[in-house]
């Protein structure tokens, strides 16, 4: 059956995406902590092959209430359910459960409730990852996420496991936590994750509900439907008065988009699993749409996974308007899973280019995504 999006009445935060009173704080963390879950049936348990989706929706309320957000809409798929968040989104599939929060959310206190709600399930972990990139406000951050340190410690307590942190050095990051009680060399996942800052002006206008009928309208003149995989359903949502989010599923592939287009804080997400053995296309994509002074983009890939195998790594052309500071791989158990990180920053050619178009550009480029330039060459390389 075709997936079938749910609206849940909630109130709005008026933090969300940068609606924050000055008086607050300085501006929007969009920053995403994010935690993914693998599971496996508790013996004894008799769970079916639905897992984790036999739980009704409203079973984590309690996981997201301690990470300090709430459901905006769910969006129900044969094999994954897609909960857009007011601070991000949660997916949820039979046997692993992805999480992401942003703003001062609470995320790592939600963990132990996701692990008794799915013991509720008959499902317990086997696997888990922490990420995140480099926190615009980290003063900010309630406890315990006001350092890597404090998020390193707190999940040592609960699942004991390792540390690692990615640094081009030069302003950018990438921390990763991951405890491994599992056997998985000859996995075929795969993640791909782009975290943008410093978004360009005629991008952050057009995340800014005013001037649009509907989040459809929207969505084309921003050109994130470039982003969207043909045959994909979706469920997104226009912030007020500004801010963007987009979840979709395919079968067991997800996408997932957040913005925060205050330029003193502006910030964008684009992850999926989608199973490619090339994402040059997919990151050049969000590159030209979003013009980012700074991206990190990351890929989280099993041995036998269609990017793991391709052996065809991503080449740099010269007219890319980003260029690479830092490339890093990484292996986990013993080569059964990796990831590769490279940090971008914007050329003094973009910028330039930036410049030139100016604040006029942004109106002509509200009427549609036909104005979405060709796509530049990945910034991504693999070591």
């Amino acid at each position: 059956m075709p997936p079938t999006v749910e609206e849940r009445s909630v109130v709005l935060s008026p933090a969300k995406n940068g609606v924050v009173l000055e008086s607050e704080s300085p501006g929007f963390e969009g920053c995403e902590k994010k935690l993914e879950l693998d599971f496996s049936p508790i013996p004894g348990s008799g769970v079916g092959e639905r897992g984790l989706l036999a739980l009704p929706p409203s079973a984590w309320d309690a996981a997201l209430a301690a990470a300090r957000c709430h459901v905006l809409h769910v969006l129900h798929g044969d094999v994954c359910t897609a909960f857009l968040l007011s601070e991000s989104s949660l997916f949820v599939f039979p046997y692993k459960l992805m999480i992401k929060t942003c703003g001062e959310t609470t995320l790592l206190h939600a963990l132990g409730e996701i692990v008794k709600i799915a013991a509720l399930g008959g499902c317990e972990p086997h696997w888990l990852q922490f990420s995140r990139a480099k926190y615009l406000y980290p003063h900010r951050q309630p406890l315990p996420h006001a350092s890597f340190d404090e998020e390193v410690a707190y999940l040592d307590r609960l699942f004991p496991g390792d540390p690692c942190v990615f640094d081009n050095g030069v302003g950018s990051a990438w921390y990763l936590y991951v405890s491994d009680r599992s056997e998985r060399s000859g996995g075929r996942d795969q993640t791909l994750e782009i975290a943008m800052t410093g978004l360009s002006p005629t991008s952050c206008a057009r995340f800014f509900a005013d001037g649009y009928a509907d989040v459809a309208e929207q969505r084309r003149a921003a050109g994130i439907d470039a982003l969207v995989p043909p045959g994909m359903a979706i469920d997104d949502f226009m912030f007020e008065p500004c801010g963007y989010s987009l979840n979709g599923v395919m079968g067991s592939t997800y996408l997932t988009i957040h913005v925060t287009p205050e330029e003193h804080c502006s910030y964008a997400s684009v992850e999926t699993n989608l199973p490619l053995a090339d994402y040059s296309e997919l990151i050049s994509r969000a590159l030209t749409i979003f013009s980012p002074a700074n991206a990190t983009v990351v890929v989280f890939a099993d041995d036998g996974s269609p990017y793991a195998t391709s052996h065809c790594p991503v080449k740099l052309l010269p007219e890319c308007r980003s260029q690479v500071t830092k490339c890093e791989r990484r292996s986990f158990r013993d080569g059964g899973y990796e990831l590769f990180a490279a940090f971008t920053e914007r050329t003094s050619k973009a910028s330039a280019m930036e410049t030139a178009e100016g604040a006029g550009a942004v109106e002509v480029n509200r009427s549609g995504a036909n104005a979405l330039p060709r796509p530049c060459v990945s910034a991504l390389a693999r070591a």
